[in-house]
């Protein structure tokens, strides 16, 4: 089975753990350091024109030594900052934060973290229940995740159809 993937509108953001295989390539292209707070993460690096943010990083429902959903990326993102997302509803042009991370929608609680993102960010939110692939992507592009069983959430926190996603590609700027 060949990969397809979504192709992004630019300008877009990529924020990159320094320790994914295939960092991602966008119009902007960060390498995040494990030292950097979520607050300053998002402040400091994500444009205000950017039109995708992309959050390729590893992604917890839970674990052991973390029990609560998060990013890791920086000094992990998680509930209990959410807020950090605050900004990015300001920012007109921004659509979409994908979450190239594993299992993050895998339990109740790390959907309602994508929720929470969503709400906070005023953006369309697609996350992940399932591996994601860790493969190298083409520039400006995004594996569609389609066998990761995706869920998608719109601004306010709904939870949507992947079908009625994909109808709002052109609008979004993704095709």
């Amino acid at each position: 089975m060949s990969r397809k993937w979504f192709k992004l509108a630019s300008p877009s953001v990529a924020l990159n753990a320094p320790n994914v295989r295939y960092p991602m390539t966008m119009s902007y292209s960060h390498t995040i350091s494990w030292s950097a707070s979520a607050h300053d993460i998002i402040k400091q690096k994500v444009k205000s024109t950017a039109r995708h943010l992309v959050f390729n990083c590893h992604g917890f429902a839970w674990k052991e030594s973390f029990p609560v959903p998060h990013l890791s990326l920086g000094t992990v993102f998680h509930p209990g900052n959410v807020s950090a997302f605050d900004p990015i509803a300001q920012m007109q042009a921004l659509f979409v934060i994908w979450l190239s991370a594993c299992n993050l929608a895998s339990s109740e609680a790390g959907t309602n973290f994508l929720r929470d993102i969503a709400r906070h960010g005023a953006c369309y939110v697609v996350g992940s229940m399932m591996p994601v692939g860790d493969v190298a992507s083409p520039a400006y592009c995004v594996e569609d995740w389609s066998g990761s069983t995706p869920v998608y959430v719109d601004p306010t926190g709904r939870l949507m159809a992947r079908q009625e996603f994909l109808q709002l590609g052109t609008a979004l700027g993704f095709s």
